[in-house]
């Protein structure tokens, strides 16, 4: 995403700041600002001054916005949040404001949701994300080549014996399927729902495997990168932006291909 690009609702702080980055998208479109105004159904001489002065839109006008920007229910009430945030006559009432706006953020933020066609494991979650190989055997089941323990465990670099344990476990949990002498990926696509446990422990698993192959491998065959930055607070959350929806595309994309290759993919930004 171009960093000059519109801001997505949910990281606006001032609905303001977010009429103005529409405006800034569509500068080649005359007119546009004018547009704005009659959808919000107000003059286009009390919209400058909104967008120039103290005076507030109403919750009227932020909902003619909306429909005129297609957002979704959810961003919609992030909107017109903005719009009572910035009328919110007091601290008390700030609060409660701010609170479901924060919400809405985080609710934005699930990758879960942003995966809704991937299945949530309803059973064997402990042992399936307790260590990085049972995903990794699961998914690798799915790339010509990979369907017997010996060819895993040359690839995975881990004993055979320990692939053939692993193999059954994820045939009970209905993930492989054996037929004849062969594995083959059943459910592909799973899922943990943000917040869980078992998500942390499965994070932490690729990590140390990440750092394993480092060891092993140094930086040459991958993307490895640190970086420690100082920056804004609204800066911290466009990054983020940018970040969840290139983990989204890259989902699609993964999605899409013939599997061909193993990859793993461990993307860490957060604040110290």
């Amino acid at each position: 995403m171009n960093m000059g690009a519109t801001l997505k609702v949910y990281y606006a702080r001032d609905y303001r700041e977010f009429i103005r980055s529409k405006i800034k998208e569509n500068q080649d479109s005359r007119g546009y600002q004018g547009r704005l105004a009659e959808a919000a159904g107000c003059q286009r001489s009390y919209f400058s001054q909104v967008l120039n002065s103290h005076v507030n839109l109403t919750a009227d006008h932020a909902a003619g916005l909306c429909l005129f920007w297609s957002l979704d229910p959810d961003e919609t009430e992030y909107f017109i949040g903005l719009v009572s945030l910035a009328k919110a006559g007091s601290p008390q009432l700030r609060v409660v404001f701010e609170r479901r706006l924060a919400e809405l953020r985080r609710k934005d933020e699930d990758l879960s949701r942003r995966f809704q066609k991937s299945e949530s494991l309803s059973e064997g979650k402990e042992l399936y994300y307790s260590t990085w190989y049972f995903s990794a055997i699961h998914i690798l089941t799915g790339v010509p080549g990979y369907q017997s323990p010996k060819a895993i465990a040359q690839r995975l670099q881990i004993p055979e014996q320990l692939v053939a344990e692993g193999l059954k476990t994820l045939e009970k949990m209905g993930l492989v399927i054996r037929v004849r002498n062969e594995w083959m990926i059943g459910r592909g696509d799973i899922h943990l729902p943000k917040g869980s446990l078992f998500g942390t422990i499965h994070h932490v698993s690729w990590r140390m495997r990440v750092a394993q192959h480092l060891q092993l491998h140094g930086d040459q065959d991958g993307v490895h990168y640190t970086g420690i930055h100082s920056l804004s607070r609204q800066d911290l959350l466009r990054i983020k932006q940018i970040l969840l929806e290139s983990l989204e595309n890259s989902r699609k994309i993964s999605a899409a291909s013939p599997e061909e290759e193993l990859v793993c993919l461990v993307c860490d930004f957060f604040r110290l």
